[in-house]
C-alpha cells in the first residue's frame, strides 16, 4: 500500500468516525461503539469498490460522504 492509500483511508476512517458521531455529548460508553461504526463504515467503503481502481473510487466516496456531512451541517 503507498502511503497515499494510507494517507487516504487514515482520512476515510476520520471521516467515517466523525459522520457515525452523535450530534450531542452522550455517554462514554458508546465512545467504543462509535469506533467500531466508523471501523465497519470504512471497510464496507473499500469493499464496495470492488474491482474498479481503487484510488478512484475511494476519492469519489469519500467527495460523497463529505459532500452529504456538509449537506446536513449546512441544512
Amino acid at each position: 500500500m503507498t502511503s497515499k492509500s494510507i494517507l487516504l483511508v487514515a482520512t476515510l476512517a476520520a471521516l467515517a468516525v466523525c459522520h457515525a458521531a452523535p450530534a450531542a455529548e452522550e455517554a462514554k460508553p458508546q465512545e467504543s461503539s462509535m469506533l467500531e461504526d466508523g471501523v465497519e463504515k470504512v471497510y464496507r467503503f473499500i469493499q464496495d469498490c470492488g474491482d474498479k481502481d481503487m484510488f478512484l473510487c475511494m476519492k469519489m466516496r469519500a467527495l460523497t460522504l463529505v459532500d452529504r456531512v456538509v449537506s446536513r451541517v449546512l441544512s
